[in-house]
């Protein structure tokens, strides 16, 4: 993959629902009592109560790039190591 196609995919995968609602919300807000969940981070606001983090950005986006194309799980390893 060249860095033009790499580039692509970051940006495409950044602006995609999830990742893009996550980088948007600021920490101060989500640590409010009266913060409410996005929808769109339910599935992996489960996952990651449940899942004991080692890497927690690799195995966050590693997750999300899964979920997206469960095809792409080889991918998305080596596209974030």
């Amino acid at each position: 993959m060249d860095s033009d196609q790499y580039l692509n995919r970051l940006e495409d995968f950044l602006a995609s629902p999830l990742p893009k609602s996550l980088l948007l919300a600021h920490p101060n807000d989500v640590a409010n009592p009266s913060f409410v969940l996005p929808p769109e981070w339910e599935t992996w606001w489960d996952w990651a109560a449940s899942t004991p983090a080692s890497e927690p950005w690799i195995e966050l986006l590693s997750y999300y790039v899964a979920v997206l194309n469960p095809d792409s799980r080889s991918q998305a390893d080596g596209l974030f190591s």
